[in-house]
């Protein structure tokens, strides 16, 4: 089985020719690939240079997490297209584990807080979106604003310092974010931005 590690790049000096990815194969030999505008080409590319299959099925529902991504000011149309797609993918246990996945919860929980319903549902949300995306700082962040919206205090205050974990620079806020909790007042409506 190949391991396959997907890393954010610095410019690759060739800002006309992009979108731009650059795959490291199983030898370590380096190619930049240009134009690359989908995610069917990522995915014929890793299958060529490093023998790596990504099913059709994944690659669907991460195309349906980026159309969600796009209704950002729609929350519910945000539910309705990702329902679906976690039903589907939890049917797959290969699938179920991936970062698409937990991306989908990501987004479903910010948009279950953003319409203040189910609150309870939102945090299940978030919780799979923290495990499956652990590294990932803005997960943290919706928990703790979750867990604000229910009251949770010391939860929320825990998820504070996790989404600094997550991301160092966002350390002085974080404390300041606790400092608040700690001392009991809740803001009006948690900020759902980084």
């Amino acid at each position: 089985s190949n391991n396959i590690q997907v890393e954010a790049s610095s410019c690759l000096d060739q800002c006309g020719k992009g979108p731009n990815i650059k795959i490291v194969d199983n030898n370590g030999n380096k190619k930049v690939y240009h134009n690359v505008h989908d995610e069917a080409t990522v995915a014929a590319l890793l299958e060529i240079s490093c023998d790596v299959e990504i099913p059709s099925e994944l690659m669907l529902a991460n195309h349906v997490v980026l159309q969600a991504l796009k209704v950002s000011s729609s929350p519910q149309k945000q539910i309705d297209l990702l329902t679906p797609v976690v039903k589907r993918l939890r049917k797959r246990t290969d699938l179920s584990q991936s970062f698409v996945m937990g991306r989908a919860h990501w987004i479903l929980a910010e948009a279950r807080l953003e319409l203040e319903e189910d609150l309870m549902q939102a945090r299940s949300d978030a919780l799979v979106a923290t495990q499956l995306c652990s590294e990932q700082a803005q997960p943290w962040r919706i928990l703790a604003n979750i867990e604000e919206a229910l009251q949770d205090f010391p939860a929320a205050m825990d998820a504070l310092s996790k989404w600094a974990d997550a991301n160092p620079a966002l350390a002085n806020k974080a404390k300041r974010e606790m400092e608040r909790l700690s001392s009991g007042v809740a803001s009006e409506k948690p900020t759902l931005a980084p």
